[in-house]
């Protein structure tokens, strides 16, 4: 479990440096996606420890049921992630001044390139 963490920190970092560079909203997109997964580590790793404590007195059949707590979080936070990408999305597709200049540089440079080649 400290294994996926660790793999995920990283991943979204390189997912976000990604996105800066580009402005791409299909890299922000998969970035939220990889928080909502570290997020999902974590409280898989606090779940499994809390779910293997024995029964005390006011739990007297264990603490299992920790699991479904963990499920309802992890779904919220999907739902927060998917609102965030809708929202980025369409902001960048009514206002085009929130697209990376950047980005729209290099497909410009892109485009040039190409037609320089069919001359």
């Amino acid at each position: 479990m400290l294994l996926s963490v660790a793999a995920g920190l990283a991943t979204i970092g390189l997912k976000m440096l990604a996105w800066r560079l580009t402005g791409s909203t299909g890299l922000l997109s998969d970035a939220l996606e990889s928080i909502v997964n570290l997020a999902a580590a974590l409280i898989g790793l606090i779940v499994v420890r809390w779910a293997t404590l024995p029964a005390d007195v006011e739990h007297m059949y264990g603490h299992e049921k920790a699991e479904y707590v963990s499920a309802g979080v992890e779904g919220g936070l999907i739902v927060v992630a998917a609102a965030s990408i809708g929202d980025g999305a369409g902001r960048a597709r009514t206002d085009p001044s929130t697209r990376s200049s950047d980005a729209l540089a290099s497909s410009q440079r892109a485009g040039e390139c190409d037609d320089s080649s069919k001359a």
